[in-house]
């Protein structure tokens, strides 16, 4: 009589384990790229937008909007995008926004991406 091996095969089990190591680095590089051009994205957005670095640009959607609200509140969602582009305090906090969601976004598609076999 033959008996029957109930364990996987070493190849197998190899196998297994560089999926699952694949996915943590796919997941690594992908967080890591995702934040680095959700961070590198927001200047140009607010400049496309109309928020300069030396404040809101002529005939832009930021100038329109601001025509529209008239005295920007301190604290408002204006006055915040426009500290964030004159690389105020609002940067780190929009660049931080930005880097998680970028991360975020990253790290699924890395981590979803396995090579077939």
């Amino acid at each position: 009589m033959t008996a029957i091996s109930t364990t996987m095969p070493d190849h197998t089990r190899t196998s297994n384990k560089n999926k699952g190591t694949r996915a943590v680095v796919g997941a690594t590089v992908g967080a890591t790229v995702g934040a680095i051009v959700g961070v590198a994205g927001i200047d140009p957005i607010l400049a496309a937008a109309g928020f300069g670095p030396g404040g809101i640009l002529v005939g832009s959607l930021a100038a329109l909007v601001h025509s529209l609200i008239g005295n920007v509140t301190a604290g408002s969602l204006f006055a915040f995008l426009q500290s964030a582009s004159m690389g105020g305090g609002a940067a780190a906090v929009l660049k931080a926004i930005a880097a998680a969601i970028g991360a975020g976004v990253g790290g699924l598609f890395g981590w979803g991406h396995e090579e077939s076999e």
